[in-house]
């Protein structure tokens, strides 16, 4: 069985210029779709970072009692359009994010019917000497497992990446210019976390490599069985079957549950470091309030575009791995679907004439391997 599944162990790299070259040309005829759907991300990076500004400019404005020559239905009423633009943005980002999401799911589904047709039409077309070398339950994965994973990269892999580094980027810009000491205090805690992410992103790797492996086992065993139902019964095999099928299955779970593990402490330590820079940012900028260098409302917008910024972070080694196993994926489906069609059918092939009712065999041979004659 290790020879069956040696492909599926080999596990691709996070961004493979050539596979994804190849991978855009199924884009392509979506090209507008997938346009306006990076319009939409751009839109709603943007408009997450007008909340905190928002709150920014309401507290200074219209809640520090310091502010003087405004009376309380002035500071209702300013506090009031404050309250409703936040609500309007709240709901153009949720419209927005809606469609952006929508658009990207229509996309993906769309690559992967093309994806299965393909795929199908090309199964039809080899010869019957590739399935001999290659059971149902592998050819199943590609066709599904395979293609989904590509689903999941189209979807929230590649693009979301991409928002997530908009996202980085605009709160960044947002934090300095607020106060860039706040700043230097905030990114204090960056190098340890991404250390943190990185050795996460190593061990999470491996793990998933191991998750899909099994899974593949899986999925071929069971088709194998299923095919072969009547051998199974008819050499009442059926408890060594199932004994066999546990082991994989046990196999399976305790992987899932490493994974598991592994995800919950990455988010653990995430959210740990995420705290310690919110309780600097208390300890730092109260104290810079307490001197008259900072307002009230700069803090507390402060401190809303630090969550901002951790969230894109913890989702990092996820969505490596999402993208490790689309490339993977999509060399084994490309692999699929290089494999030469051996026997071609002619532009004009001869009509059958009459047939009298009986059949000779003369100098017929075949081989299960190459050069191997029987």
């Amino acid at each position: 069985m290790a020879t069956f599944f040696q492909e599926d162990e080999i596990l691709g790299k996070a961004y493979d210029a050539r596979i994804m070259r190849r991978l855009l040309t199924y884009v392509r005829p979506y090209t507008w779709l997938t346009s306006l759907a990076m319009v939409l991300l751009v839109l709603v990076s943007l408009i997450d970072l007008v909340g905190p500004a928002l709150t920014y400019y309401g507290i200074d404005h219209y809640i520090v009692p310091k502010v003087q020559g405004l009376d309380s239905n002035q500071r209702s009423f300013g506090l009031l359009m404050v309250a409703s633009l936040y609500f309007f943005i709240l709901i153009l980002g949720f419209a927005l994010r809606y469609l952006h999401v929508l658009l990207l799911s229509i996309v993906g589904q769309r690559i992967m019917f093309d994806m299965r047709s393909q795929m199908f039409e090309h199964f039809q077309r080899l010869s019957l000497a590739y399935f001999d070398h290659n059971p149902v339950g592998r050819l199943m994965t590609r066709l599904t497992n395979d293609v989904d994973s590509l689903n999941e990269m189209f979807t929230s892999g590649a693009i979301s990446i991409l928002g997530d580094v908009l996202t980085l980027v605009g709160v960044t810009i947002a934090l300095l210019i607020i106060n860039w000491q706040l700043a230097l205090v905030t990114f204090i805690v960056i190098p340890p976390l991404l250390w943190t992410a990185s050795y996460f992103r190593v061990a999470m790797r491996d793990n998933f490599r191991a998750i899909r492996v099994r899974l593949a086992r899986i999925n071929a065993y069971i088709a194998e069985n299923i095919a072969g139902m009547n051998v199974v019964q008819l050499f009442n095999r059926e408890q060594r079957n199932y004994e066999h099928f546990d082991v994989l299955n046990r196999d399976y779970l305790q992987q899932t549950i490493r994974s598991l593990r592994y995800f919950v402490l990455f988010s653990s330590i995430t959210n740990f470091f995420s705290s310690l820079a919110i309780a600097l940012i208390i300890w730092y900028g109260g104290g810079r309030i307490l001197l008259g260098a900072l307002t009230l409302g700069a803090l507390v917008a402060y401190l809303q575009y630090v969550d901002r910024f951790f969230l894109p972070i913890r989702d990092l080694a996820e969505k490596y791995n999402i993208l490790q196993s689309a490339m993977a994926s999509s060399e084994r489906i490309f692999k699929v679907l290089d494999e030469p069609i051996t026997i071609q059918d002619t532009a004009k092939p001869k009509e059958l004439g009459s047939v009298r009712g009986e059949i000779e065999f003369r100098d017929v041979w075949f081989a299960y391997n190459p050069g191997d004659w029987i």
